[in-house]
């Protein structure tokens, strides 16, 4: 920023080549701002500077006479933000829309300040100049908490990075704290970079500015997927899934679809730990982060594939606070029993089931999460690390890996778990099966139910060791599964266009049939969303998770040898003499408290 301030008084011919010269080796010595050099060396006084910026860039003087805060604002902006841009919001008009913010800014040429933080608040910004050391104090000042000293700020804002952060577990020895201290300071600035993401691209770019705003706008609703497809020559289309959802949002000009997918890319390539896979005929598989509202961080996993008519954008979006922990998964207490059982042995596969997009991944981090809390070494392998759970070493699945090699790298690990995500991968299943003897496996694989599970992980499983189907085999591959989770996920009725209607003949004895049992009296009448702006008119918003939880024991090794490979229906069978807790009547008592509709129920049971 001193740099660019000096070379641009000396354009305007302000000060001369030699002040101009003079001014950048006092900045480089003594580390002073570019306001406290001019001063010092007698060129220009802080309003003199102040008038001549806000001539240059048209914009007027910040008036800190009789200035009162205004605490909607300072809420808007964190301290932590407004130190690193160097600005100071003054106060927040309410627009027809949106917010109106006066935003006080120190250095007018760095024209993206302005669009991070109406980016940050969802706010219109309108600038003026003020002095870097007039902000400062007024942070200093205004801001609640601990504040830091002017100067501190002031070396702070220069160089564009956040304080240190000093909050680490601290050990038993001086020495060490010491030490982690002042290694954070160090790296504060390599951090920086890695958080940045999306920031370093070109905010004045349109596909950047549509970007942001469409990001904006699917935190807000919960949105976990955005689909960016062309639709011909002339479009693109735009798809958002919400609770499982996939429904059109909009349609844009085919070269503002272009333009995102090749700045998109370009984000990726700032980085070579982005770009996870890349090959001519799927294009790029990444990941990018960004921060939303100032505060929340948007995990962002990129996918891009080739079509005649463009490249497909496929985005997947996760909140760091959504990283959900096993006790909030909502598993009925018999169910969870038994996964407890499971999950008590050192050894065995554990499959996680459910058809794609049913919330298989967040069970899968949510078990290895509660294992490694336990004190247990846990390792996950995964083709693509759509998220980063910092309890757990995440290492990318490569197909050009052999299984010899793999077996090498998991083996010197020596984990006591091993999560392998998208088990249909080549190796993969193997894999499971080789480390069964010595570690706890958890494999997510995709499948509707739980005959579905087993029989699909068993046959390829065959298929993958070269073994023949002979009931010694397919009992010693029993012997290795310890048992089977299926989830669904369920779409709960929108509480603020929530209606209850009468329940039309056909849909009542419908209802009959599927509960297998004479419907009960409130089963007459059924609850509904009509549709309004909170759940993006779809009636719908927030999903409940639905377990079946199977422990392999005897009597199911025995069921499946009889049965085996036509096990689905003797499968479901056993489970329902087994265990109330089924799907149909979970999903049954969702009905009658009225949390979802017949009409989910209907899509539940295809």
């Amino acid at each position: 920023m001193k740099e660019k301030l000096f070379k641009l008084l000396h354009d305007e011919q302000v000060i001369t080549e030699e002040q101009y010269q003079q001014a950048l080796q006092r900045s480089e010595t003594f580390g002073e701002s570019a306001e406290q050099v001019l001063g010092r060396m007698g060129i220009l006084s802080e309003e003199q500077l102040l008038e001549f910026l806000g001539r240059k860039f048209r914009m007027p003087l910040a008036d800190w006479n009789d200035y009162i805060p205004d605490q909607r604002a300072l809420n808007l902006i964190s301290e932590d933000v407004a130190l690193k841009y160097v600005v100071f919001p003054l106060f927040i008009e309410q627009g027809k829309r949106q917010g109106k913010m006066t935003l006080a800014i120190a250095n007018p040429s760095n024209v993206s300040v302005a669009d991070d933080i109406a980016f940050m608040t969802g706010c219109t910004i309108k600038t003026c100049i003020a002095s870097a050391r007039a902000i400062r104090e007024a942070i200093h000042l205004y801001y609640p908490g601990k504040v830091r000293s002017p100067e501190e700020a002031g070396a702070q804002a220069e160089t564009g990075k956040r304080a240190p952060n000093q909050d680490f577990t601290r050990s038993g020895s001086g020495e060490i704290n010491a030490l982690l201290s002042n290694i954070l300071q160090e790296v504060e600035g390599e951090a920086e970079e890695q958080i940045e993401g999306i920031s370093g691209a070109d905010r004045e770019h349109p596909s950047i500015r549509f970007l942001l705003e469409l990001l904006q706008k699917t935190a807000k609703y919960g949105v976990t997927e955005i689909h960016i497809d062309p639709y011909g020559h002339q479009e693109y289309r735009i798809r958002l899934r919400r609770h499982g959802s996939l429904h059109e949002h909009t349609r844009i000009p085919a070269q503002l679809g272009e333009g995102l997918a090749t700045r998109l890319q370009k984000i990726l390539q700032q980085a070579d730990r982005n770009v996870l896979q890349k090959t001519e005929s799927t294009g790029r598989h990444g990941r990018f982060s960004t921060i939303l509202n100032g505060a929340n961080s948007l995990d962002i996993a990129a996918n891009f594939y080739p079509t005649p008519f463009g490249k497909k954008i496929y985005l997947r979006l996760q909140k760091d606070a959504e990283l959900r922990t096993f006790q909030h998964l909502g598993m009925p207490e018999k169910s969870l029993k038994t996964l407890n059982r499971s999950l008590a042995k050192p050894q065995g596969i554990l499959l996680l089931v459910s058809p794609p997009g049913e919330g298989k991944t967040t069970t899968f981090y949510a078990l290895l999460r509660k294992l490694a809390q336990a004190g247990n070494h846990v390792l996950a392998l995964e083709e693509v690390d759509e998220r980063s759970v910092p309890d757990i070493p995440q290492i990318p699945y490569s197909p050009e890996t052999s299984f010899q090699e793999w077996c090498s790298t998991i083996s010197y690990y020596a984990p006591h778990v091993l999560g392998l995500g998208a088990v249909e991968k080549p190796s993969m299943k193997r894999l499971a099966f080789e480390f069964a003897s010595s570690s706890l496996v958890i494999v997510t694989l995709t499948a509707k139910s739980l005959g579905d599970g087993v029989c699909s992980f068993i046959s390829s499983l065959f298929d993958e060791l070269d073994m023949c189907c002979s009931t010694e085999a397919l009992s010693y591959l029993l012997d290795s599964m310890n048992g089977i989770v299926v989830q669904r996920l369920a779409r709960t009725i929108c509480p603020n266009c929530r209606e209850q209607h009468a329940l039309s003949e056909s849909d009542h004895e419908w209802l009959q049939q599927f509960a297998g049992v004479k419907a009960e009296d409130g089963d007459a009448v059924s609850s509904a969303g009509k549709g309004c702006a909170e759940c993006m008119e779809t009636g719908y918003n927030g999903q409940i998770a639905l377990f079946e939880v199977l422990k392999i024991d005897k009597v199911l090794k025995n069921l499946l040898l009889q049965h085996y490979p036509s096990c689905v229906s003797p499968v479901r069978n056993f489970y329902t003499e087994m265990s109330p807790e089924t799907f149909k009547h979970q999903l049954l008592q969702l009905f009658r408290n009225r949390v979802t509709s017949l009409a989910e129920i209907r899509r539940m049971a295809l």
